[in-house]
């Protein structure tokens, strides 16, 4: 997902998050154990780590630089969606409205809401992991 978020005087922010990966194929030991199969799969999804990237709409394009996870750089990212996000005059989406509509996207803000989500959670799962290795 790329966007270039435009400013009151003209300045620009190119940034991009993949925000998706390959889930392997779980042990065939645990298919048959729901609760199981949940634990496997969150412990998979909080391993991967998708930092945003800057400086491009798109994070393979040249030119995109990872954002370190948890850095200042990472929180001033989080503040300056949070700001757009919080200012987005676009309908709230519903996916069956939407549909019948003939529209298939929900509004920007939508999208904004769930980069920062994951990003905080990530920061906060990244945070547990080095508090674990200090102890």
């Amino acid at each position: 997902m790329g966007v270039i978020l435009l400013g009151a005087r003209g300045d620009s922010l190119a940034f991009a998050w993949s925000g998706t990966f390959r889930m392997p194929e779980p042990p065939t030991s645990i298919l048959h154990y729901r609760s199981r199969l949940k634990v496997w799969a969150d412990s998979i999804v909080n391993a991967q780590e998708m930092p945003a990237y800057v400086g491009a709409d798109w994070f393979r394009a040249p030119g995109a630089v990872p954002i370190a996870i948890g850095s200042p750089k990472e929180s001033l990212l989080i503040d300056i969606l949070r700001s757009c996000a919080g200012r987005d005059s676009s309908t709230s989406f519903n996916p069956l409205l939407g549909a019948m509509a003939g529209h298939s996207y929900p509004p920007p803000a939508f999208f904004a809401w769930r980069i920062i989500r994951f990003l905080e959670e990530q920061r906060a799962r990244s945070f547990d992991k080095s508090a674990r290795r200090v102890n």
